[in-house]
C-alpha cells in the first residue's frame, strides 16, 4: 500500500528475511459450529492454502481452499492428501487400541 501512494517503505518490510518469516503457505483456523455446515477462508498467499476445520463429536468438517491461478496449489489433491492421513492416522490408532487389549 506504501508503494502504492508513493510512501517510503520501512526497511524491515524490505528483508528477505522478514518476507520469507511472514509468507505463511498453510493458514488454517478452527470455526466451531454447532451445525454440520462448513465455514471456510481463502490463503492469505497466492501460493497457499486455507484450511478450515470444524471438529464435531464423531467426525470433522474440513474446507480446503487455493488460488486458481497458482500451478503449485491445487485443492483437491490437498483435500485427498489430508483425507489420506487422517485414514492413516485412524489406523493407527484402531491397531493400537487392539493391541493394547491383547
Amino acid at each position: 500500500m506504501a508503494i502504492e501512494w508513493g510512501w517510503n517503505v520501512p526497511d524491515l518490510m524490505m528483508d528477505t528475511a522478514y518476507n520469507i518469516s511472514t509468507h505463511f503457505k498453510l493458514s488454517t483456523s478452527q470455526v466451531p459450529a454447532k451445525t454440520d455446515s462448513t465455514l471456510t477462508f481463502g490463503p492469505v498467499v497466492p501460493d497457499g492454502f486455507g484450511v478450515c476445520y470444524n471438529p464435531k463429536s464423531k467426525h470433522i468438517n474440513f474446507a480446503v481452499s487455493a488460488f486458481n491461478s497458482s500451478p503449485s496449489t491445487s485443492s483437491m489433491t490437498l483435500s485427498l492428501k489430508l483425507t489420506e492421513s487422517l485414514a492413516e492416522m485412524q489406523n493407527i490408532l484402531v491397531q493400537g487400541s487392539m493391541s493394547a487389549k491383547l
